[in-house]
């Protein structure tokens, strides 16, 4: 008999780390709104919302670090690499395989 790739207990850690990134990724993507309404523009690095807007930036539940945070004039980027481990650039497309969670503008 063949073994499962995934237990449950796997399966349930990336739904956590998932709906984690969500509520984690939305914090950040709200405090660069609040950001721009005062400062009139994006920050160019998310730390420029700590203390006054966020008390710590929240890290990619995935990875531990940062999620990655990209500008480009008035449109702003911010995901999480996804249970792939891999940072397809902000792209979401499950039939390619690139799983990132994403918030745009």
């Amino acid at each position: 008999m063949a073994k499962a790739v995934f237990s449950w207990g796997t399966f349930k850690n990336v739904f956590q780390s998932r709906y984690i990134a969500q509520i984690e990724g939305l914090k950040i993507f709200c405090g660069l709104a609040i950001y721009k309404k005062i400062y009139k523009r994006f920050p160019d690095k998310l730390q420029q919302l700590v203390p006054d807007i966020l008390a710590a930036i929240p890290l990619d539940p995935f990875t531990g670090k940062d999620f990655v945070y990209k500008k480009q004039n008035d449109k702003i980027l911010v995901y999480s690499t996804g249970p792939n481990l891999i940072d397809d650039e902000g792209i979401k497309n499950s039939e390619k395989g690139k799983d990132d969670i994403v918030w745009k503008n």
